[in-house]
């Protein structure tokens, strides 16, 4: 049978060199009996209750419910930031859709400096093939 002062050393020299040890039946009767077990236990409900409080806080403050900085006088503000605005949306459909019409592509405006590309060589076709095989 384990003893408490033989679990204690066994597990302070496993700590000391950061290793594993894995736990009979008996070092686990220990841990319930003492106690240890129990206080584990309140230290890991009380680390999911930060991390619910912390999750709470953090969905609360981005959220996109509207407030008012006034009773009424201004306009709603949302407290969400970096949305993309209803304009900056519409251009982008805008833009979407032409790159989708023939010849669109070219009817884009470029913000880059670099040149564009010249189309590439046609692939060879049926008739190509077939003349480049004859003598």
């Amino acid at each position: 049978m384990t003893t408490l002062p033989d679990l204690d050393r066994r597990l302070s020299r496993k700590i000391e060199s950061g290793k594993g040890m894995q736990l009979s039946a008996a070092d686990l009767d220990l841990f319930v009996a003492t106690g240890a077990y129990a206080t584990f236990r309140l230290a890991v409900e009380e680390c999911q209750r930060d991390q619910c409080r912390q999750r709470s806080a953090r969905n609360r403050s981005t959220s996109a419910a509207n407030t008012s900085s006034s009773a009424g006088l201004t306009e709603p503000t949302s407290k969400s930031a970096g949305t993309t605005q209803s304009e900056s949306a519409s251009e982008a459909l805008a833009r979407a859709q032409a790159a989708t019409r023939p010849g669109g592509l070219r009817s884009i405006a470029t913000t880059s400096n670099t040149p564009r590309a010249k189309p590439s060589a046609r692939p060879a076709g049926k008739s190509d093939k077939v003349a480049a095989a004859r003598p």
